[in-house]
């Protein structure tokens, strides 16, 4: 398992759209990476203390030439569009089906330049996690050709695949509803007991 991982990082590291950073890159202050969009490697550890070994990437997304804003930005969605795996979006809609308008801070619905309803956007298809999967369909196909290995699916969450932030949104509405389990028991429990 670990010469596999141990290989699987070479082969990251092999990509066009992935550089390794160290200090000495760092101290040079005109220093770029060597493609406009990609992830650039902070830190790829392995690990093998736990039941199934694993690797730890801490990676910057990086984007060159965007319009808005610096020219040079933290963006996953242009990094991963720039190595083929682009992110769409799609309108949000309400309970009814019909699109949410986007607010400002003001509660003020907001105009295109057109002066048609802007409206909000969620994920339809988030290229990092096509990425992923790329990733382990190598991991899959070089241990099935080296050892005879199988992948074991061990099923997904109900919540599915998600990106960090939208993770965070769904634990917090997860622990939001126990909360709200706990006390509407302790309020049964309260006038059972008046």
């Amino acid at each position: 398992s670990e010469k596999l991982l141990k290989d699987f990082c070479d082969h990251l590291l092999q990509q066009k759209n992935i550089c390794f950073v160290t200090t000495k890159e760092l101290e040079r202050p005109n220093w770029q990476p060597p493609f406009n969009n990609g992830l650039i490697i902070l830190n790829l550890g392995m690990h093998g203390d736990e039941a199934t070994p694993g690797i730890h990437l801490t990676c910057i997304p990086y984007a060159r030439n965007c319009k808005r804003g610096p020219t040079v930005q933290p963006s996953i969605s242009r990094a991963f569009t720039g190595m083929g795996y682009p992110s769409t979006w799609k309108e949000k809609l309400d309970e009814n089906g019909n699109p949410i308008p986007k607010k400002d801070r003001n509660g003020k619905t907001i105009l295109n330049e057109d002066g048609s309803i802007r409206y909000q956007k969620e994920p339809d298809d988030q290229g990092v996690l096509d990425w992923i999967e790329d990733q382990k369909r190598w991991i899959q196909k070089d241990m099935l050709k080296r050892y005879g290995w199988e992948r074991e699916y061990k099923g997904s969450h109900p919540r599915g695949n998600l990106s960090i932030p939208d993770y965070k949104v769904a634990r917090a509405e997860e622990r939001k509803q126990e909360i709200e389990r706990q006390i509407n028991m302790m309020i049964v429990d309260f006038a059972h007991k008046v």
